[in-house]
């Protein structure tokens, strides 16, 4: 019976308010009429406000005046034209209520002019929460002015003064701050660079400091961390490379009085970045060419060229300024390696961080110093100090003082040479081919003049009485031995390569002996005649 009594109570009309007023200083402001107030648990359980100067937090009232008239009027938000304040009012738990919100912002005593209800019509459930936001209006007229939060049960849309059946209204102080008469000018930013930017803005007359705010929020709402100054200008670092950002200005006039935010955008410049494609060319033992990519934003590029692996300090003697990507490098030391810093200067003196590459000077193959022992009228032996970094050797002999093109490859730094003639002038020929971490060079020739010994008499030919006659020479697959004079029965023919390794053996019974050299790789050999009593050598070409 009780249910049924108080549903046909909230379908019922109440009383009509009176509207009286006097002046902006002194306001009398009409109430809405209800029949059972908040009695019924109709009311606003908690209202707050933030992002004020002052803000109101009002919580856990529930029904304190059972009319539903509660008046907080020492409560007080303050704020300036232009401000947002953010509201939340949460429902009784019993009931859902209409809510909505009023602020006389002319101060004339009326609640509903145009643009003074600060919220649409919303229906909130039971224990629900009404909240959202609301910009103070720039025409706000300064001072302190009533704010009313109001609900209402059953009906969707209702005035400030209406009559009602339940509900309740809470009635708050807004004061709006004066503002001061002029905000700053932003000017477009100075010394932007990648991540940095100086800001500057035209003085206030009466101004006591300024905010200032710079962020990649596009529109409204607080912006933080807001700095204080009192200069016109102000340098900012650490933004976000080649990104919009907004710059925020206001001017304060007194301890809570400021000015509207003048705002302007700039975007930075793109990142100073590292640079890349690094590549060395043309290296030799003390000198090279280095290169590598354009980057954008650039003003000039820092290098450094040592034996250091470790990025150089500021204050290095050996940063070299350039403005072009292709250098030649010299005075480098041999068989080292070699440590490539560059960094790229930007626009506004940004700098990248140091690119570390190497390349490596390799040891000069140096031609070998030659020198000759045991020289007789039909060979000689020549030898040279070991030449670091030499894997190999090349040599050739001939009577041109031309340098050849190519030699007959030898492991070591000695050599014997064979079958010469008597009193003949020689031009030895031998060069290094060198490996320094996997870097391949040759030497120039080494060249050595010699002229053999002349004959010493009837054995002079090798200390021999046997004459010995090879042909065909050049010989492609058989080569024809011919001797003439007395041997023993224990005489052999030894084929040996130039460096001395002996390639075959034949026996010899007569005084024609054929040799099968098919099998022999193209190049110079010797046949070398002994029989105990003789020693004959001849030199024959393998084609």
């Amino acid at each position: 019976m009780i249910s049924i009594y108080k549903h046909a109570l909230r379908m019922a009309v109440a009383l009509v308010c009176v509207l009286s007023f006097n002046n902006a200083q002194a306001q009398t402001y009409c109430n809405p009429s209800f029949s059972f107030g908040c009695s019924s648990s109709d009311y606003i359980q908690s209202f707050s406000t933030t992002g004020g100067i002052n803000n109101i937090s009002n919580l856990n009232t529930g029904c304190a005046v059972s009319s539903g008239i509660s008046s907080y009027m020492s409560m007080k938000v303050t704020a300036n034209p232009g401000q947002s304040i953010n509201y939340s009012a949460t429902n009784t738990p019993s009931f859902g209520e209409y809510y909505t919100i009023f602020v006389d912002w002319n101060q004339n005593g009326v609640l509903n002019d145009a643009g003074e209800q600060m919220t649409t019509f919303a229906y909130i459930g039971g224990g629900g929460v009404f909240s959202g936001s609301f910009t103070v209006p720039l025409t706000a007229t300064p001072g302190t002015t009533r704010m009313r939060v109001m609900c209402v049960y059953a009906t969707s849309s209702f005035t400030p003064c209406g009559s009602y059946s339940f509900g309740e209204i809470e009635d708050y102080s807004f004061e709006v701050m004066s503002p001061c008469p002029t905000k700053p000018t932003a000017l477009l930013p100075t010394g932007i660079s990648s991540m940095a930017a100086t800001l500057n803005w035209t003085p206030v007359a009466g101004a006591l400091k300024y905010d200032y705010v710079v962020d990649t929020i596009t529109a409204g709402g607080v912006w933080l961390p807001i700095t204080s100054t009192t200069a016109t200008t102000a340098t900012v670092s650490g933004l976000l490379p080649g990104t919009s950002h907004y710059m925020r200005v206001r001017s304060y006039c007194a301890a809570t009085s400021f000015s509207q935010w003048d705002t302007i955008r700039f975007t930075t410049l793109p990142p100073c970045k590292v640079p890349k494609g690094f590549v060395a060319s043309n290296v030799d033992s003390n000198s090279a060419d280095i290169q590598w990519d354009t980057v954008t934003n650039m003003v000039q590029w820092q290098y450094v060229v040592d034996t250091n692996r470790n990025a150089p300090l500021l204050n290095n003697p050996g940063i070299k300024n350039t403005t072009t990507r292709f250098q030649h490098i010299t005075g480098l030391k041999e068989g080292r390696w070699q440590y490539v810093h560059i960094r790229v200067k930007c626009v506004m003196n940004d700098s990248s961080a140091w690119s570390l590459d190497s390349f490596y000077t390799p040891t000069p193959c140096r031609k070998p110093q030659l020198s000759i022992s045991n020289l007789y009228a039909n060979s000689a032996v020549t030898a040279w100090p070991t030449v670091n970094t030499a894997y190999e050797y090349e040599y050739f002999l001939g009577t041109s003082t031309t340098p050849p093109s190519l030699g007959t490859p030898i492991k070591f730094p000695y050599l014997q040479v064979n079958a010469l003639q008597p009193k003949t002038t020689y031009d030895l020929f031998v060069r290094c081919k060198c490996r320094d971490n996997n870097v391949y060079s040759v030497s120039d020739w080494g060249i050595l003049e010699f002229v053999t010994n002349p004959p010493t008499g009837i054995s002079n030919l090798n200390n021999s009485t046997v004459t010995v006659n090879l042909y065909p020479n050049p010989a492609k697959d058989i080569l024809n031995v011919e001797l003439s004079g007395s041997f023993s029965t224990k005489a052999a023919l030894y084929i040996t390569d130039v460096a001395g390794k002996v390639m075959k053996v034949v026996n010899v019974t007569d005084n024609k002996t054929t040799v099968d050299v098919k099998t022999l790789t193209n190049g110079v050999y010797f046949v070398k005649f002994v029989d105990g009593d003789n020693t004959n050598i001849m030199r024959f070409t393998k084609m």
